[in-house]
């Protein structure tokens, strides 16, 4: 089940309930990936892969990458940056 028809079977109250959760991962620059699945708050950064900048997660443990939270890659860090701090992304809700 792909996330929208998730939010159509869960009606009114819980889409609320799961906008808030979001909204309020989004303001805080926190991953929603992580703190749906273990309710940790890891905060959201910028990352570099083959594949250009992005804003994801860095795993405690490891120090190495966790989670992408944006939809898109960016071809420069100062880009990504600054789409991390307007808040100017897609934001993965889904690993």
């Amino acid at each position: 089940m792909s996330n929208p028809d998730l939010i159509a079977v869960m009606g009114d109250a819980s889409t609320a309930q799961l906008r808030a959760k979001i909204l309020e991962c989004f303001e805080n620059r926190i991953s929603y990936q992580i703190w749906a699945w273990t309710e940790e708050r890891l905060p959201m950064e910028v990352l570099c892969s083959g594949a250009g900048y992005y804003i994801g997660t860095l795993c405690p443990e490891t120090g190495g990458p966790n989670t992408r939270d944006s939809v898109e890659y960016f071809r420069t860090e100062e880009q990504a940056r600054e789409a991390l701090t307007n808040g100017h992304f897609t934001f993965r809700l889904n690993p």
